[in-house]
């Protein structure tokens, strides 16, 4: 059996901080007494991504966060320990499953930072490549959200690895970028006591943050007022608008960062060139901010507006029929993004996010996407050996699986053959009790009834 390297998204890796005498102490996750009502003045320096890369401003990367809550709307709740419950079952032990942790302070591109006195591996492109030269046999990698972004840039930096990597299995990896942190860039989203202020610091200064912003790479993310996609990372002047930034403190930092971003990631295309298969998992169901728009005046407006659809799973979850492009996503990611990549070597599978039979507390969205029994499938083949004939999955909407008296439900499914084609000769049929209903079959094998 192979072994696996997982490398988690923002902010899902443990940070420490050097003291003088030689120990380290805890910095990310923070207790609770710190974040509580506000982030103590300290964590919230420590958070904060220092101006000069080449710079040891003595925190480091731990290990991936196993078990934690949710912070600044990205719900991490479980999020690697669900995925090393799962890889047990498979028949992984302890020693069969690496992990990368990353200092997401600093960006996915993060090559400056040297080696270490005390022996740790500098920036995460050399921690990777010293993990994977280690290995006898090629490892399985896999990448969670942003992690996918860095993966794909430590392996275009160094081809050489491609020989240790046997593929690639990817889980709601912005290919095309995110929202989620312009959200919080922009001063619009906060975390429960934490003010939607703090929150914008701290992104501020978090260089991965704009390594996530949508490029105009024909994802259609964010538009101008023509219409025109448009590159945030080019077009900065968004940055002089955002609230909160008096002495334009935080904007000169964010211009900062963006430039560097749009320097050493240039203009990402959706084309994977390298020789490793990528299994890609998409998800779509949840509340998702799909799009914004850049007016004339520079300001921003996110659709849907004001959501922190990580707070819990019902509340912002109440459908109808005239929104469901707001639910093109797996609530952090929006669909076209995650959906993105394309190649030879590329097939994507994509999961319906909602109520689900198999799966004890459903509605597994971005943080959580392995826990779909479509994604548990494919890992069980791809690392097991299981057998795996077709991808057919549904699932209904979270909100009317709450609501009981609903006289309507949204049913979402997929039915996709191994190599991610739709399945041939698939009639997908919805049960009631006034008898079967034939439903309808998108062309990339997605199905809403």
């Amino acid at each position: 059996m192979t072994k696996v390297l997982f490398i988690p998204g923002l902010p899902g890796s443990k940070l420490r901080v050097r003291r003088a005498n030689g120990t380290s102490t805890k910095v990310w996750l923070p207790r609770l007494s710190q974040m509580v009502p506000s982030l103590d003045p300290t964590v919230m320096r420590r958070l904060c991504g220092p101006d000069d890369l080449a710079t040891d401003d003595g925190v480091f990367a731990g290990r991936p966060i196993r078990t934690a809550a949710r912070f600044l709307g990205f719900d991490l709740m479980k999020q690697a320990g669900s995925l090393y419950d799962i890889l047990e079952d498979l028949g992984l032990g302890e020693s069969d499953v690496l992990k990368l942790g990353w200092d997401w302070r600093r960006p996915v591109t993060d090559d400056a930072l040297p080696p270490g006195a005390d022996g740790s591996a500098g920036s995460a492109r050399l921690a990777l490549k010293r993990l994977l030269e280690a290995q006898a046999e090629p490892v399985t990698l896999i990448v969670h959200s942003t992690g996918g972004l860095l993966m794909r840039h430590c392996l275009e930096r160094e081809p050489d690895l491609a020989s240790k990597v046997e593929r690639v299995i990817a889980f709601g990896v912005p290919w095309g970028g995110t929202l989620k942190s312009l959200a919080a860039l922009v001063g619009q989203q906060g975390f429960g006591t934490i003010s939607p202020a703090e929150a914008q610091k701290v992104f501020s200064s978090s260089w991965s943050a704009f390594d996530l912003l949508p490029r105009a790479v024909g994802a259609g993310l964010v538009t101008g007022p023509t219409g025109v996609e448009v590159d945030l990372l080019a077009d900065t002047a968004w940055t002089s608008r955002v609230p909160n930034d008096p002495q334009g403190e935080l904007g000169e930092a964010m211009r900062l960062r963006a430039a560097h971003s749009l320097a050493t990631l240039g203009t990402p295309g959706p084309e994977w060139t390298l020789p490793i298969d990528v299994i890609n998992v998409a998800g779509w169901g949840k509340k998702t901010i799909v799009r914004a728009e850049l007016g004339a005046d520079d300001t921003l407006d996110l659709d849907p507006p004001d959501l922190d659809n990580e707070s819990g799973h019902d509340a912002e979850d109440g459908c109808s029929a005239t929104d469901e492009a707001v639910y093109q996503g797996d609530g952090t990611v929006p669909f076209a993004s995650a959906s993105w990549l394309t190649g030879d070597r590329v097939t994507s599978y994509y999961v319906p996010i909602g109520a689900l039979k198999q799966v004890t507390m459903s509605n597994q969205r971005h943080s959580a996407l392995w826990r779909n029994p479509g994604a548990r499938a494919l890992l069980g083949h791809h690392l097991a050996g299981r057998p795996f004939e077709a991808f057919a999955y549904a699932a209904v909407d979270w909100s009317h699986k709450v609501d009981p008296a609903a006289e309507r439900v949204r049913i979402r499914y997929v039915m996709q053959a191994p190599d991610g084609a739709p399945l041939d000769g698939a009639a997908p049929r919805v049960r009631t009790t006034s008898g079967d209903v034939a439903g309808t079959l998108a062309p990339d094998g997605r199905g809403l009834f």
